[in-house]
């Protein structure tokens, strides 16, 4: 199936070097909105490449695969949940699963939240499972975070971790990591070799991936967002103390700091946070007191020192920085949002920017992810409205409207783009549906 573009971006180019994906017809919907039905016929091989993306805590990674050009990629399936007027619903994920061709969702309509599997393909559903307890009124479109671990799909809902088998759903098991009923709900589960690493208000928790059962837990004041890479599980000091903050390495299997890396900084900023790894590199963000700006460091992790400082103008503490690689970084912030802002990721010179419409960005929670980055182009979802530019944010591409709501998670993987909507930190307004979109 190749699709015509004015700029010769064709299926099978995308195909040559991500692998073959056999598409199918458009997915049926499901909840009130739709008619029932699971979806098209057939399945699908694919080679995914899976990736995680959380907001502002995690992994920080681009995405292979060619989404530049002035011709929108074309829909080829649709997900939804909820639809019924004065049912408000929600969604989470996707995860996509390289091994076996699937994209995993959480959706929640009223009181039930479930996680399903769908084939990446076609959208058909594989299997889906029941998730969490029933929801307190102020969350009720909440259906919790989905990560994939290895062969397993976890699930963070309220207080809770819950992990499935992600060939065929069965449930493994459920840890509560919290003994109180809140509003206040865990951030999305990590995975760090064999450690679920999970936040919630000011703790750090490490679960094992096998049993579920709690190996260590932090509980310092400070943790407000933590970074990962493939190794260690990255946390900051909140002040500077004589020019410098430590970032501190922690090893997964028992929470305990393994490296700590002594980064020169300004007296005059504070409020320190990882905002995700790249490769060497660990990028934290520190509000300057007294000013509406702040800076971006580039702390490698090689040679333990910071390789560039960068002031961002307008950019508050909760809204930080997505990362490309380790050769850019793009920026954007909640107190001038009109703008996404490329840095080298090196020196930390500012190297572009480009206008996104609007006067503020939404704030952005951990789990979703409204901003993915290719070889290609940046790809960026504001309001309902997801659009493309290159890499350098020289020149515009495309623009679609997944829905009548508003963009929540953007992942290119398997020459696929998958977006939800309404998720569970953007959602607004009830009688639409919450909806995953693939496109081609």
């Amino acid at each position: 199936m190749e699709r015509d573009t004015t700029d010769g971006r064709t299926r099978r180019r995308v195909l040559e070097t991500t692998g073959a994906l056999a598409l199918g017809g458009v997915a049926g919907c499901l909840g009130g909105g739709g008619d029932g039905s699971d979806g098209a016929n057939g399945g699908s091989v694919a080679d995914l490449t899976t990736v995680e993306t959380v907001g502002g805590s995690g992994r920080s990674a681009s995405y292979a695969g060619s989404w530049a050009g002035s011709s929108a990629p074309s829909e080829a399936w649709r997900f939804q949940a909820g639809g019924n007027p004065g049912f408000t619903a929600g969604m989470m994920g996707p995860a996509v699963d390289d091994d076996r061709g699937q994209v995993y969702v959480t959706y929640r309509v009223q009181d039930e939240s479930k996680v399903a599997a769908l084939d990446a393909g076609t959208g058909e559903k594989a299997w889906e499972a029941t998730v969490g307890r029933e929801s307190s009124t102020r969350s009720y479109a909440d259906p919790g975070y989905v990560t994939l671990a290895g062969d397993a799909v976890l699930v963070t809902y309220q207080s809770q971790v819950s992990a499935f088998e992600a060939a065929g759903g069965e449930h493994r098991w459920t840890t509560d990591v919290w003994d109180l009923r809140s509003n206040y709900r865990l951030g999305k589960a990590l995975a760090v070799g064999g450690t679920a690493v999970v936040w919630y208000r000011s703790a750090l928790v490490g679960l094992d991936l096998a049993s579920g059962d709690e190996v260590w837990r932090n509980e310092d004041t400070w943790l407000r967002r933590h970074a990962v890479d493939d190794e260690y599980v990255y946390t900051t000091s909140k002040y500077s103390e004589e020019g410098a903050f430590s970032l501190l390495a922690h090893d997964p299997g028992d929470g305990n700091v393994a490296r700590e890396i002594g980064v020169e900084a300004d007296d005059n900023v504070f409020e320190f946070t990882p905002a995700g790894v790249v490769g060497d590199t660990c990028f934290v963000h520190a509000n300057v007191t007294g000013s509406s700006d702040s800076v971006l460091y580039a702390v490698s992790l090689a040679d333990r020192t910071a390789t560039g400082t960068g002031t961002i103008a307008d950019m508050a503490y909760d809204e930080t920085a997505v990362f490309a690689d380790g050769e850019t970084a793009y920026a954007y912030g909640t107190n001038d949002g009109t703008e996404i802002r490329a840095y080298d990721g090196t020196s930390m010179e500012r190297t572009g920017s480009v206008g996104v419409g609007g006067t503020t960005v939404p704030r952005q929670s951990d789990g979703a992810s409204r901003h993915a980055v290719t070889d290609d182009a940046v790809l960026f979802g504001h309001g309902k409205t997801l659009k493309a530019w290159s890499r350098d944010l020289g020149s515009g591409g495309w623009e679609l409207t997944p829905s009548d709501v508003v963009v929540g998670t953007v992942v290119p993987a398997g020459g696929m783009l998958f977006v939800v909507t309404r998720s569970a930190d953007q959602y607004g307004g009830s009688g639409s549906p919450a909806s995953l979109v693939a496109y081609e």
